[in-house]
């Protein structure tokens, strides 16, 4: 399994690992303990994601930087969704067991690597013919415009809590449903990279419109807004894709 299959697999994990956390029964790992403190497990599988980069070795702090992204996305929907759940979310135990699992992790990975030599695998070179582009470089702009989603919704999340003013999520949401017929333009597949922008924008944004109509109940209005914008980004999109192909490419 790729790294990106590996985050993407991580991320979709992220939603059971905030029910674990959050809405499961507890489990703590000192009831049988002399220990009078807490340790509840709900919260050790928020951490567990960055461990996933011992299976990469050969990019390891890549690895880890792109798992630990899909975990502080694990932690912001906690964080949203802690009022609803049954404790708290903390915070200090999350990080206490993310080391924990990392150190696990490392000793495991050592010991295997003692009894199995190097880890290191020589690479092959495949036939030019079986050479198979990998999807993150297949579809690079669909997550640069994940990033973008990403940093919009957590900017609206700031904004709710703190009431902080003017909305600068808005604008950007905005520039999103405009942008969202673009960046497939310039990737390897245009009607998948399309497809997938679209489903980035539609679980963002009703994220967003959730947050809009907590104070407001007819928040939810503006959307017909972003769908208007949107319908334009890919139509334009798609006037322009079809000039490309008629005009610039020999290709049948």
């Amino acid at each position: 399994m790729s790294l990106m299959n590996a985050c993407i697999l991580m991320l979709l994990l992220q939603p059971l690992f905030v029910y674990f956390a959050l809405f499961a029964k507890e489990v703590d790992l000192n009831e049988d303990s002399q220990d009078s403190t807490v340790m509840l497990f709900n919260f050790g599988l928020l951490g567990i994601t960055p461990s996933v980069a011992y299976f990469y070795m050969e990019q390891f702090w890549f690895a880890v930087g792109m798992l630990t992204g899909v975990t502080l996305l694990g932690l912001t929907l906690a964080k949203i969704l802690e009022s609803k759940g049954k404790r708290p979310l903390d915070l200090i135990l999350t990080l206490r067991f993310l080391t924990s699992w990392l150190l696990i992790f490392g000793v495991i990975y050592w010991l295997i690597s003692l009894f199995t030599g190097s880890p290191e695998v020589q690479p092959t070179i495949p036939d030019a013919d079986q050479q198979v582009e990998p999807f993150y470089q297949l579809f690079w702009p669909s997550f640069y415009y994940l990033g973008l989603m990403v940093f919009t919704f957590l900017l609206k999340v700031l904004e709710f809590r703190f009431q902080l003013k003017p909305a600068l999520s808005g604008t950007l949401l905005i520039l999103a449903a405009a942008l969202i017929g673009i960046s497939p333009l310039v990737d390897g597949s245009f009607i998948l990279g399309l497809f997938i922008n679209i489903a980035i924008f539609f679980i963002f944004c009703s994220m967003y419109m959730e947050i809009n109509k907590i104070n407001d109940p007819s928040g939810g209005a503006i959307v017909f807004l972003y769908a208007y914008i949107l319908s334009m980004g890919v139509g334009v999109a798609i006037i322009v894709k079809i000039i490309h192909v008629i005009f610039f490419t020999s290709e049948v």
